[in-house]
């Protein structure tokens, strides 16, 4: 550690999975902050066993990107697309422009994707970001304004066979398509006793008719005796 200094006091690094800024370099451990301010304390025999990478050390960024757009799009709007983003990014002036590679290289599933390669000169982070989005932002005006449009994944299924052929018309897939009632599961409308005025029909309750026909019929009895 103090003969090869892989790191000094303030640079971001990264000791096997640990991350974050050195705060303390000691004889027996070493200090990191972490991006979520938390502190982590390795032992600098564990520092010497990891992989370090010093992520304050960059000689500059790699930006690597796919712009997948549909399938609408014609030959000639995308190779004048191609040379479009190419000029884009060759234009700034922190990328460097022996770097920078733009080609229509795949035909997807879902989408024709241009592959985009550059450097960002610069190694700080916020200019780097910048720099980025500047870009994708100049890239989206120009998609924009050839009438071209960005594809997202999508899948298409087409319904053949005999089920198929009996799919009500005018029916999506999967759209619920509605049954008639079953016999007896009509319901009866719902007369307001209060609204319908003394017209409203009293209902008894089974109670009361079985008790009341008891009665009758203990009655009958007793006429019949002599």
């Amino acid at each position: 550690m103090a003969i090869d200094q892989p790191f000094k006091l303030g640079e971001a690094v990264k000791i096997g999975a640990n991350e974050g800024v050195a705060e303390d370099i000691g004889l027996r451990s070493t200090k990191l902050r972490t991006p979520g301010k938390n502190l982590i304390i390795i032992p600098n025999k564990t520092v010497a066993a990891e992989a370090i990478i010093n992520n304050s050390r960059f000689t500059g960024r790699r930006v690597e990107q796919v712009f997948g757009l549909t399938y609408d799009a014609k030959p000639d709007q995308l190779e004048a697309l191609v040379a479009e983003m190419r000029s884009l990014i060759n234009a700034e002036a922190e990328v460097n422009a022996a770097d920078t590679h733009v080609y229509f290289r795949d035909l997807s599933t879902s989408s024709l994707d241009i592959w985009v390669v550059y450097v960002a000169k610069q190694p700080d982070f916020v200019r780097y970001m910048a720099l980025r989005q500047r870009l994708n932002l100049a890239i989206m005006r120009a998609v924009e304004a050839r009438g071209l449009s960005f594809a997202y994944p999508t899948t298409v299924m087409h319904l053949d066979g005999p089920i198929a052929k009996r799919w009500p018309a005018g029916n999506e897939v999967g759209r619920r398509v509605p049954s008639p009632p079953r016999r007896g599961t009509e319901s009866a409308p719902y007369l307001n006793p209060a609204s319908a005025g003394s017209a409203s029909p009293r209902r008894s309750s089974p109670q009361r008719g079985r008790a009341g026909g008891a009665r009758a019929r203990g009655r009958s009895r007793q006429s019949r005796c002599p």
